[in-house]
């Protein structure tokens, strides 16, 4: 089992130690970075670490990489249950080297930053979670970040999701959360929701109540959540999903439809509050239950496509805030939502429209395989007096 690793060369000599970063639990990738050459080796994807076997590669590669350059820090996610974070601290004790936590969005920006030599930027960073600095999950951040850290200005207002981690694997438990959480118009009709999404009115009901008493029902701020519910809304996500299923349907439709969506394009709201920037997408899902099974498939392409467009408009938004606080025109682009080709074309025409730069991945992973370069790049640039 032997670990691979690509080397990615840094444009700034701006390092002021050797770094090693142990990345993120989802698509797990390590790094370290060697002050005197300003490079960073960073290993493949390893998978994700709740598998044995990605465990097993995930050590093999921190043991190669000990072996080969002598770290002065540590870098690990902020979220304290990850494998990566716990064996991280494990190594940190065992060598007596300073231990950085890193905020995972922080990482994903630093992460696209390093690879474009920019020391500040607006960054927005679309995903399917990350563990936030409030406890929170968060995932569709506007940060402004420098080399003193970063300060989170806009994010999606937080939807809930039933069940927690079960919702990721049914999208419907999401759809029903934003629906039966967020509805302003009346009380939705219970019965017609599961009548048309297929759902047995028990487990309806005992949803409901975890909603009501909040009940293992965290809240997340997250883009990635926002595709596999409109998937579902349109009758395009899957019963049981796999990583991203649901968000790939979502996209594959958009880009089959033939028409323009410029007349529907879907609801919004934006405002400020307790100094952040939200967008609110609770109007899309105020008492709207969609009887998706008489809907022809250009309807629902039309309906993806307008997605795509709308939340194009709302990131334009939380940018345009950004933009009017700092005079940077640089706006990095990072997360797993950017996997999404279709919708990286659709906002950097945007933004190039707005006279702003865009600066998406090119050579590192835009997904959680970019993370321990972010980590590792924070780690080798920070002030060890403020850690």
């Amino acid at each position: 089992m032997l670990a691979k690793f690509s080397e990615v060369n840094l444009s700034k000599d701006r390092f002021r130690r050797n770094a090693i970063a142990f990345g993120a639990d989802s698509k797990n990738t390590v790094a370290c970075i060697m002050k005197d050459k300003s490079l960073c080796l960073i290993s493949d994807n390893h998978g994700p670490l709740s598998d044995p076997e990605s465990t097993m590669r995930f050590e093999s590669s921190i043991s190669k990489l000990l072996k080969s350059t002598k770290p002065d820090i540590a870098a690990v996610d902020l979220h304290p249950d990850y494998y990566s974070t716990v064996y991280g601290e494990k190594i940190a004790g065992e060598k007596g080297i300073p231990l950085l936590r890193i905020q995972h969005h922080h990482a994903h920006a630093a992460s696209c930053m390093a690879e474009h030599g920019l020391e500040e930027s607006l960054a927005l960073v679309f995903d399917g979670t990350g563990y936030g600095t409030d406890g929170n999950l968060w995932g569709a951040e506007l940060l402004h970040v420098n080399p003193k850290g970063f300060t989170r200005f806009a994010t999606f207002a937080a939807a809930p999701l039933p069940g927690g981690d079960a919702s990721v694997r049914e999208p419907l438990r999401q759809l029903f959360g934003r629906i039966f959480f967020s509805s302003c118009h009346g009380k939705p009709n219970l019965d017609s929701f599961c009548r048309v999404h297929g759902l047995k009115p028990d487990i309806a009901k005992v949803w409901l109540k975890q909603l009501e008493k909040n009940i293992n029902c965290p809240k997340s701020h997250s883009a990635g959540r926002l595709f596999d519910s409109v998937s579902c809304l349109l009758g395009l996500a899957p019963k049981i999903a796999r990583e991203a299923e649901a968000a790939i349907n979502l996209q594959k439709a958009a880009e089959a439809c033939k028409d323009k969506p410029d007349a529907l394009l879907m609801p919004f709201k934006s405002f400020e509050k307790d100094g952040l920037f939200l967008i609110d997408w609770s109007p899309l899902f105020s008492n709207n239950v969609i009887n998706f099974s008489g809907m022809s498939p250009a309807r629902k392409n039309l309906l993806a496509l307008s997605f795509h467009h709308s939340l194009a408009n709302s990131a334009m938004r939380m940018i345009d805030f950004g933009t009017a606080k700092f005079a940077t025109r640089n706006i990095v682009l990072s997360g797993g939502v950017f996997m999404n080709r279709y919708f990286l074309e659709i906002l950097q025409g945007n933004i190039i429209k707005s006279k702003l730069k865009a600066f998406p991945h090119v050579r590192v992973p835009t997904n959680d395989c970019g993370i321990s370069l972010g980590q590792a790049v924070i780690a080798a640039t920070s002030d060890l007096n403020n850690i």
